[in-house]
């Protein structure tokens, strides 16, 4: 269950840290006014989005871990009013 709400949180979030790659770039570009714009590596970028990626897959698997532990007899019975 925990790999399942992991991969349910990498889909989208995979498009959108390359997207923010480009985005970032043109927003230093627009604030910059014309003066040389540092550009990283493309490694470091890649490094980026996996150290995004793995960060997001933690905080994800860390909950769902700890809420598969619950006995389901537990969670039926729980009162939610």
């Amino acid at each position: 269950m925990a790999g399942a709400l992991c991969g349910a949180q990498l889909i989208p979030a995979l498009p959108g840290a390359l997207a923010g790659i480009p985005a970032g770039l043109g927003l230093v570009a627009a604030v910059s006014h014309g003066a040389n714009l540092p550009v990283p590596p493309a490694w470091c970028l890649a490094c980026m989005v996996l150290g995004l990626l793995t960060g997001l897959a933690l905080l994800t698997a860390i909950p769902a871990i700890a809420s598969a532990r619950q006995s389901p007899a537990h969670v039926l019975q729980s009162d939610t009013g």
